[in-house]
């Protein structure tokens, strides 16, 4: 038996090799390699890219301060939500990152009721969801995942000129638009802005005496969205998001940018108008009673 073995192994290494041998080899390794998904798409990596938004935000805030973490903290989640394969896990992925911020800077409301405090946690957390919903269903084709014959295609671009200049205003001012609404809606819950993460940097928030809080947040998101582009785009195909940097620093703004900007700014004077009439209202409220 033994014997009949090695005859066999003989015959087996005594096979003539065929020049297309090699090829198939290589096919076969590289079918391998392709089967292996990105650490991206794997959902301890999604977790990991939300998880550390979370951290890089709370590390922002006080009493760490650390506040020019905010102006990238927001970019792993941008990953995340660019790369997920439908809507629905961009919203579950951002459902769960708001959840997980709030609880982290939040959690000593367990002290009144651990249950409510939870609750609350997770209604907030449509803070983060509401933006990656509105990302991927209003900024085109070019923020969808690419392919890896797009990637590869020396004509494929991420996004254009005027898709990134609408991605980064309408970031921003969809992220703004939600901090108001979180600071009104059920007599208001005005923490945690990130706005209030660059108190430490007094140059930044110099805006804050025309804009507010708002229009500090809004340059805070504006610069995450800035740098996000820049990292994901492909390298020869940087000139869209370079395109932005240079409109941006000239001012040479598009017509469609300029009206973006102008109906951003006529929002936060409107909101400016609503949070001054209501403290007005409130002080004759109180004054009154004293009367009284």
């Amino acid at each position: 038996m033994q014997h009949a073995r090695l005859s066999d192994l003989s015959r087996v290494d005594a096979r003539p090799v065929g020049p297309h041998d090699g090829q198939d080899m290589a096919h076969r390794n590289a079918e391998a390699s392709q089967t292996v998904r990105p650490f991206i798409h794997r959902w301890y990596g999604r977790f990991a890219l939300v998880l550390l938004s979370v951290i890089l935000l709370t590390l922002a805030f006080s009493p760490f301060k650390q506040f020019y973490l905010a102006w990238i903290g927001l970019i792993p989640w941008l990953w995340v939500v660019a790369e997920a394969k439908s809507t629905r896990r961009a919203v579950l992925w951002s459902w769960l990152g708001g959840t997980l911020f709030f609880l982290m800077n939040e959690w000593w409301l367990g002290h009144v009721s651990w249950p409510g405090m939870l609750g609350l946690m997770v209604v907030q957390g449509w803070y983060w969801w509401v933006p990656a919903w509105i990302i991927r269903s209003f900024c085109g084709a070019g923020f969808q995942p690419a392919s890896s014959e797009q990637a590869e295609s020396p004509h494929y671009n991420d996004m254009s000129v005027l898709g990134s200049v609408k991605f980064i205003l309408g970031m921003a001012a969809v992220w703004t638009t939600l901090e108001w609404i979180r600071g009104m809606m059920f007599t208001g819950f005005p923490w945690l802005y990130l706005g209030h993460s660059q108190t430490p940097l007094l140059v930044v928030c110099q805006i804050a005496d025309v804009f507010g809080v708002f229009g500090v947040t809004f340059c805070v998101v504006a610069l995450n969205a800035l740098l996000f582009l820049l990292l994901r785009s492909h390298r020869k195909n940087l000139r869209p998001a370079m395109g932005v940097v240079l409109r941006l620093l000239t001012g040479c703004i598009n017509r469609t940018a300029c009206c973006c900007f102008f109906f951003l700014l006529i929002i936060i004077f409107f909101c400016s108008v609503i949070n001054v009439a209501m403290v007005y209202v409130n002080f004759l409220m109180v004054s009154r009673s004293i009367i009284k």
